[in-house]
């Protein structure tokens, strides 16, 4: 059971008036949101969301996926999700779940706010997921890069590639960056080993507002030419 298609937290099984809790601390300001469902005993037993200690919501019975967005403000703030069962019967699944929970703070921008906005707390934790240099959807594009070109990092696609292509004795290399990604730097190497790696310099073929098309051309020789396009985060 989950929101995404592959996992969610359920909450464990408790006895008849018993309860469980899941607590986070963040600190704001920012927006932080969630889907829950519940199954429970109508009237009776309860799942409840708290601020701090103030109630979001209670909600009780059988309640599909819900998305839940709540604006912690500035400072340390803890929220905090309770099930909570009374003294007999149990009704539904006995259970209620978390998913796709998500957490912007406001001070994230760029790379940043893209990694909040399409990677859970646990992927961005997971190396294999949410690191900058990981590949999810194994397409051959990085994280950064996918927020580079502008592409999903779970969609394997090859929307915004850059082209490549070898009209007779030339080696040609375009690609569109994006200048409002004030945070990051797109360049284009050169090797001949693949493994050390030189700047070329770039003509500039248009720039529209914020998109500007570049391009290289080499001239082919009887050493191996290999081009590639860098994406370096700013500091």
């Amino acid at each position: 059971m989950s929101h995404d298609g592959e996992e969610a937290l359920q909450s464990p099984s408790i006895p008849d008036n018993g309860e469980t809790s899941f607590k986070v601390e963040v600190t704001g300001p920012g927006i932080f949101e969630f889907f829950y469902r519940c199954d429970s005993e109508e009237d009776y037993d309860f799942f409840t969301f708290t601020l701090d200690g103030a109630i979001e919501f209670e909600v009780t019975g059988l309640v599909e996926w819900t998305k839940h967005t709540v604006s912690v403000p500035a400072g340390l703030h803890t929220l905090k999700w309770e099930y909570q069962k009374d003294g007999s019967v149990s009704g539904g699944a006995d259970s209620v779940w978390l998913d796709d929970v998500l957490w912007m703070p406001d001070s994230a921008t760029g790379y940043e706010l893209w990694r909040n906005l399409n990677f859970t707390p646990s992927e961005q934790a997971d190396p294999e997921v949410g690191a900058m240099g990981s590949d999810p959807d194994e397409d051959g594009r990085s994280n950064l890069a996918e927020y580079a070109f502008g592409t999903s990092p779970f969609e394997n696609g090859i929307a915004n590639e850059p082209n490549y292509i070898t009209p007779g004795e030339l080696v040609v290399l375009s690609y569109v960056a994006d200048l409002s990604k004030t945070d990051i730097s797109y360049q284009i190497q050169e090797s001949h080993d693949l493994e050390n790696w030189t700047d070329v310099v770039e003509t500039v073929l248009s720039t529209n507002e914020d998109i500007e098309t570049r391009r290289v051309v080499r001239q082919r020789t009887k050493q191996n030419l290999f081009l590639r396009v860098k994406i370096g985060l700013i500091p």
